[in-house]
């Protein structure tokens, strides 16, 4: 069979690739928004995708590759770009075309600049990563999946081919007849941190051995930015380009400041970013990045780096780039920000909500068009990568158009409110997505503006009902070892699970089973394993870890199996620790964790519970103001302070014990919910417990 690979053609494949990436279960038709050609048309601008390769074989379309600026709202820096858009064919994925694609790709991109390629992968996928460590990427940052799923890679083979055999446009990597199979087998042995180290001075390096056309090269580069550090071609010294000298560096400037209540703003007088917070909450309310003109993809995760100078005059900052100029006023309660642009194309500002626990209610045309809790892939809609295809349903005049978050559990709110003409979308984590075409013939002439007040809204702190009463557990009982004989699913460290009641606990992987009056009330899948997000295999039915601080827009709450570095109590003095402890009657269970190591990131303290999808639903809080979701269909995520989901021994109730600052992610998927109960460590002993108490 014939395949053809060539350009993307606007004007005849549009249609055609947004039929083919449907049809493929990908893209936002997984959140119940299908593609067409307009909405794919306008996702390729915004994302700024510089190349999209298409696979055609008998006038079918096979498969399709792009690389773009932004990929999970994240922006590469210059010369780096994304790979986005990797679909194949599902009978042609274990064939040549995979490879096919990438070695067309290399050999169009030194006409892009191209240096780095960036790629967000997901882990459950592992049969695809031999293929992503022969094309050279590999993992220089985390090994944690974030809050979206996905790992990120980087692939610095461009950058090397154009520096030690420029001009070179043979395939990277074996290149004979025949050796694909062979390098595949050869990757199979290798990992994603292959190569990757970390040096005498912190600086992570990677390591890379390979042929580009018939040339040996070796290389060390920098991990994060694809600098050469050495090289050699062919075993003779290659000249390593001397290091760019920086330009003279600015004085640091230290950010603005301005109190408003319990509110608080900063501006960063380097990259022109304002944030906002409130004193008695964990994480920013808002983010929001300077403004983006022209064909700079505006990525809440990561924002694109500008270079910016900023002034203050009274209670007026004032930021300005080449085209752009950003003024923040301060008025009694709130703040308004007026962006004038001189390019004459597209301007986008795109505040990022770091709102969790919330009510989003969306006023246009004078009426309240929706208020809901904030359930992610429900309300607000979810179309990472291709926005647009919210369509016109989620997208009004921005002129009068207002946003007024609120958290349940606090009363803070913040209202957005828009002040001059655009388009305001409203999708996934922004606080807000405003736009505005320039005036102007693109020729630097344009006078668009963006133009909008943020209010703010202090509340009473409040607890969210939870009218159930719990049964109080008694002193910790013991975990005895389980009685010779017992059946297992597992060699576990401890537990007794018998017929009535009990526990069965690994110290290596988690809880695996609780059982109450002979019925399993929560029970992992060994002997058989399940999956759930980018998490394979899991063999418990709840575990701990550690994350990062969970208020990061860039990676936000990760996705974490168990740590095993946290011992079962009492088997370490000073460490890391975590326990299950029952009531008598095992109607209740802490589940709980101490870390007194303070070690880098490790700001959180979490602790998992798979509900399968035979539980069906989730109940976020009790009693009359509880919200009832659905397991099944569309993915969502949601945040809450307790919740209730039913099993077969009755309602579970999970809500904190101990720690600061709890709350619970859900994320739904096909397999059922994960929920991240999280905790900031608490008191002398810094612990997170957890209580999930039978109804």
């Amino acid at each position: 069979m014939t395949t053809r690979i060539r350009p993307f053609d606007a004007a005849t494949d549009a249609e055609r690739v947004a039929r083919f990436i449907n049809d493929h279960g990908t893209g936002p038709v997984v959140t119940g928004l299908p593609l067409d050609g307009a909405s794919l048309l306008a996702s390729i601008q915004e994302t700024g995708v510089r190349l999209l390769l298409v696979a055609e074989s008998r006038g079918k379309i096979v498969g399709t590759l792009g690389y773009a600026r932004m990929s999970g709202r994240r922006v590469a820096p210059e010369g780096h770009l994304f790979a986005v858009m990797f679909v194949v064919e599902r009978t042609l994925r274990g064939g040549f075309l995979v490879g096919e694609l990438f070695t067309e790709s290399f050999r169009r991109f030194p006409s892009l600049g191209l240096r780095t390629l960036r790629l967000e992968v997901d882990p459950a996928n592992q049969r695809a990563f031999p293929l992503y460590v022969r094309v050279g990427f590999r993992n220089v940052s985390s090994p944690t999946p974030d809050e979206d799923g996905y790992l990120e890679l980087v692939n610095h083979l461009p950058g090397i081919s154009s520096a030690l055999v420029p001009g070179e446009a043979g395939l990277v990597g074996p290149s004979a007849p025949g050796s694909e199979t062979r390098s595949l087998r050869e990757a199979r042995a290798e990992s994603l941190t292959g190569g990757v180290r970390i040096d005498g001075a912190g600086r992570t390096l990677v390591d890379y051995r390979l042929r580009i056309g018939t040339s040996r090269i070796e290389a060390v580069v920098d991990g994060q930015t694809g600098e050469l550090v050495s090289g050699s071609v062919d075993g003779d010294p290659a000249e390593t380009p001397d290091a760019e000298l920086a330009p003279p560096s600015r004085a640091a400037h230290p950010p603005l400041r301005h109190e408003l209540g319990g509110f608080s703003a900063e501006l960063d007088a380097e990259t022109g970013i304002l944030t906002v917070r409130h004193r008695g909450r964990l994480g920013p309310l808002l983010v929001d990045a300077f403004p983006v003109c022209g064909d700079t993809p505006a990525g809440v995760r990561r924002p694109a780096v500008t270079r910016v100078c900023v002034s203050q005059h009274g209670g007026t900052w004032t930021t300005t780039s080449e085209h752009l100029t950003r003024v923040v006023s301060f008025r009694r309660g709130g703040i308004e920000l007026n962006v004038t642009q001189s390019c004459g194309h597209l301007l986008t500002a795109s505040p990022w909500s770091g709102f969790r626990d919330a009510e989003l209610t969306v006023t246009a045309r004078g009426r309240d068009e929706r208020s809901a809790h904030v359930v992610r892939g429900i309300w607000p809609p979810e179309a990472t990568d291709f926005e647009p295809a919210v369509g016109a349903a989620h997208t009004y005049e921005a002129l009068g158009m207002r946003a007024s978050w609120r958290e349940r559990h606090s009363g803070i709110g913040i209202d957005v409110t828009g002040l001059a003409s655009g388009a305001w979308r409203v999708e996934g984590p922004h606080l807000a997505r405003i736009s505005s075409t320039g005036t102007g013939t693109g020729t630097g002439t344009g006078t668009g503006t963006i133009a909008y007040r943020i209010e703010f809204r202090d509340g009473q702190q409040t607890r969210m009902p939870i009218t159930t009463q719990t049964p109080p557990l008694p002193l910790p009982l013991p975990l005895p070892l389980p009685p010779r004989g017992l059946p297992t699913r597992a060699a576990h460290e401890a537990g007794v699970l018998t017929p009535a009641g009990g526990l069965d606990v690994s110290a290596a992987t988690g809880l695996h089973a609780w059982r109450h009056r002979g019925i399993h009330v929560l029970d992992s899948s060994q002997p058989r394993s399940r999956s759930i997000g980018p998490l394979n295999r899991l063999p418990a039915a709840a575990w701990v870890a550690s994350l990062r601080d969970r208020t990061t827009p860039d990676h936000g709450v990760e996705w974490a199996s168990h740590d095993a570095s946290f011992t079962l109590d009492g088997s370490s003095a000073d460490g890391r620790r975590w326990g299950v402890q029952p009531n008598a009657d095992f109607s209740a269970i802490d589940i709980s964790l101490s870390d007194p190591t303070r070690a880098p990131g490790t700001d959180e303290l979490a602790v998992f519970v798979f509900v399968p999808a035979t539980a069906q639903h989730i109940d976020l809080g009790d009693g009359p103001d509880a919200k009832r979701l659905s397991i099944a269909g569309t993915p969502w995520r949601t945040w809450t302070r307790a919740f209730r989901f039913p099993t077969p021994a009755g309602d579970v109730l999970v809500e904190p014990r101990d720690g600061d600052h709890t709350e619970v992610l859900l994320r739904a998927g096909p397999g059922g919910v994960l929920a991240t109960c999280l905790a900031r460590p608490a008191g002398e002993d810094r612990l997170a417990r957890w209580r999930l108490t039978i109804l």
